[in-house]
């Protein structure tokens, strides 16, 4: 099977490995003392976008899953319906993985559907990031867009990561 990336598989100690560390299905198994050489094709993953400190407006438990995004704000921050976002809590620490439902635009929205509505809150104030796989040739150019928002989840600053300073 060709590669076209590196892929890890945490398989059980009965898959029989070859002289490389690869299964019989072609994935590099990683341990700690394991790394991948320099030539191998892989992917890795990174952030690429973030909401910071927006507002949950709303917890559904009865939806099916996933976060409600202001249309406003995923243009904002170049995210994208149904991408993996991982969302943190800053109110309480949890954190969550999911996929985001483009909301409304213009009202603000931010709802946390399904299970996480047990542990997000109208109210709370939440990080998200948005995932992305990239290759590590790739990394020196990477600039994720971090966007600020109000208490209202309306757009009040975007800078990329790099413009960020950090004051003592």
């Amino acid at each position: 099977m060709p590669r076209t990336a590196a892929r890890l598989a945490f398989s059980q100690a009965d898959v029989m490995m070859d002289a490389v560390g690869r299964d019989q299905r072609g994935w590099a198994r990683l341990d700690t003392a394991d790394r991948i050489e320099e030539d191998e094709p892989m992917l890795i993953e990174v952030v690429i976008a973030k909401l910071h400190r927006a507002t949950v407006t709303e917890a559904d438990l009865n939806y099916v899953g996933s976060i409600t995004i202001d249309e406003d704000l995923l243009d904002a921050s170049g995210m994208r319906q149904y991408q993996y976002v991982n969302i943190t809590n800053v109110s309480n620490g949890v954190f969550w993985r999911t996929y985001i439902m483009a909301g409304p635009r213009g009202h603000g929205d931010i709802c946390l559907n399904g299970p996480p509505a047990r542990h997000f809150q109208p109210g709370d104030k939440i990080i998200v990031l948005a995932e992305g796989w990239i290759e590590p040739n790739e990394l020196p150019s990477l600039n994720p867009v971090v966007v600020f928002v109000d208490d209202h989840n309306r757009v009040t600053e975007v800078q990329h990561h790099s413009q960020i300073s950090r004051e003592p």
